[in-house]
């Protein structure tokens, strides 16, 4: 039975929740980190598509992980302790699956299933 992916739209971009690499250390000081990680794409749980017919609706390939380099820098002013983190950023489509019926016609059958492709870091610095 065919299947498709159908009202591909675009949903921005969101940071991850788990950091991917820290640093952290008293002021005055500059906190860096310059690494790069090796990360894939984030499907919306049981997506009943294959990953082929999923990459060919998002545009890009599914199954395979992205290098991202993580580099920044943040001051920490003198008296304090500041901590540098890094997570993915991810750019979203949105989309919904559709079945081919035995009489012929396509009728949906899931909808609003997501996929994230990392695209770079987000930094969040905090200091007390």
């Amino acid at each position: 039975m065919g299947k498709r992916l159908t009202n591909v739209r675009s949903i921005g971009t969101k940071c991850g929740k788990t950091p991917i690499a820290m640093t952290s250390g008293e002021g005055k000081m500059t906190l860096r980190i310059d690494d790069t990680r090796s990360t894939g794409t984030v499907l919306s749980k049981h997506i009943e598509a294959s990953k082929g017919i999923i990459s060919a609706g998002v545009g890009w390939d599914v199954t395979k992980s992205r290098s991202i380099t993580v580099s920044g820098s943040k001051e920490v002013p003198s008296g304090k302790h500041g901590t540098l983190t890094a997570y993915v950023k991810y750019s979203g489509k949105k989309f919904d699956v559709q079945g081919l019926l035995a009489v012929g016609g396509w009728y949906t059958f899931q909808k609003n299933k997501t996929a994230y492709k990392p695209i770079g870091v987000c930094f969040k610095y905090s200091q007390r």
